[in-house]
């Protein structure tokens, strides 16, 4: 997810457009920024003015419990301003107000390919399926947020009839490779990706909603592995457990 930060309504045209397609949610209100962030991937704050001691103070401690988050920090391209992004230490990316049309939407999609669904989604708008209808549930799968935990929560979140997927699924894929075990891959690797992001599997099983123990065992039978073992393997981009399952899965 990327999650945006502004509350300076004239500017969020220039950003919605700039992120149109991408898996964006736009809050103004802190506390309900806060709570977002342990589920953000790339966090964008538009702040023009950077003369905000208490502001500066804020970001540090929204951003210590999440190092696994990138930040871009979007602003006015002032003197003033420059003069004050020493003491913006916590953000990944400085970008002027200006370039935001031409900037903002080639560099976030670089920071979303490091994460395995976004990449994924990628992948699957060129990979000339037969079903478009089965290839957008899979991308739109991969983007939801919050990941439902059963394959009805999640036809239901995207709007789709679980009876027609189950109909499309064993004409494109392996017997045994049913939606649920994509639904299995996808909270595995949602998983990996905050725990990084977040520090430790309780705090993962507080935003996936899904306890530790579940969770293990997706892992073993998804994988073979032990959680611990799967995020070390996936950490620096070392396996791609989605998509490992995509080339094991598909009827040939």
């Amino acid at each position: 997810m990327i999650l945006v930060f502004s509350r300076d309504s004239t500017l969020l045209d220039s950003i919605t457009a700039a992120l149109s397609g991408l898996p964006a949610t736009f809050e103004s209100d802190h506390e309900q920024f806060s709570e977002l962030i342990a589920l953000a991937r790339v966090v964008i704050l538009i702040i023009p003015r950077l003369d905000d001691d208490a502001e500066i103070a804020w970001l540090r401690r929204l951003a210590a419990p999440h190092p696994g988050n990138t930040w871009i920090l979007v602003t006015l391209a002032e003197l003033e301003n420059v003069a004050h992004l020493i003491d913006w230490r916590g953000v990944s990316e400085v970008m002027w107000i200006e370039q935001v049309s031409r900037n903002l939407r080639p560099i976030v999609k670089n920071l979303l390919s490091a994460d395995p669904c976004s990449r994924f989604a990628e992948l699957l708008q060129g990979v000339g399926m037969p079903s478009d209808e089965l290839v957008e549930f899979l991308r739109r799968a991969c983007l939801a947020w919050p990941l439902p935990s059963t394959v009805k929560g999640l036809c239901r979140a995207l709007g789709v009839k679980e009876d027609r997927i189950r109909y499309l699924w064993p004409r494109f894929f392996l017997t045994g490779h049913g939606p649920k075990e994509f639904l299995d891959i996808l909270v595995l690797v949602r998983s990996l990706g905050l725990k990084d992001a977040n520090g430790s599997w309780a705090n993962v099983a507080k935003l996936l909603r899904i306890r530790t123990a579940t969770r293990s065992d997706i892992c073993r039978r998804t994988t073979g592995l032990r959680l611990t073992e799967a995020h070390e393997q996936a950490r620096g981009g070392g396996r791609d457990f989605l998509q490992e399952w995509w080339l094991s899965s598909r009827v040939s």
